[in-house]
């Protein structure tokens, strides 16, 4: 179970690099080819040295939402799963500039505790909703920063 596990991470490692990473300031974004929750994207991309993409700007939230146009809905790294209503990123900085879309976030059924961008908003810049982290497939997308960068 151990070998077939490590496979299947080298599988999608190959998958996301064929597929070639999206580069914006110096940064490297990889965009899942399947569907997973957040848990299990986040746990993808950790596997390959990486983490669930940090919004910085508003032009990396542009950016994001261009690159999304292919699968819908994917993943982000922003979560209130410590705190309710504490949004935070995988690095455990907080967020202090958001994207959400209009009545998000909104912890449907206290159950929403993960954030994704979503192309049922047509302007980028009010794209966020919140979501099961693990009750909800979506593409995800891992980043790859080559710079300490600062929060908005």
């Amino acid at each position: 179970m151990k070998e077939k596990d490590q496979l299947q991470v080298k599988l999608n490692k190959l998958e996301m690099e064929r597929n070639g990473p999206s580069r914006f300031g110096q940064s490297l974004y990889y965009l899942s080819t399947e569907k997973k929750s957040w848990s299990q994207g986040r746990q993808e991309c950790r596997n390959m040295g990486l983490d669930l993409a940090i919004v910085n700007s508003q032009e990396e939230q542009k950016f994001l939402y261009g690159l999304n146009n292919a699968c819908g809905d994917m993943w982000i790294g922003l979560h209130d799963i410590s705190t309710e209503g504490k949004w935070e990123w995988v690095d455990s900085t907080l967020a202090t500039a958001t994207y959400w879309m209009k009545g998000e976030p909104n912890d449907y059924g206290n159950a929403e505790d993960c954030a994704l961008i979503s192309h049922r908003s047509t302007d980028p810049l009010t794209s966020w909703n919140d979501a099961g982290c693990d009750n909800y497939s979506i593409n995800w997308i891992c980043e790859n920063s080559t710079e300490t960068r600062g929060r908005l």
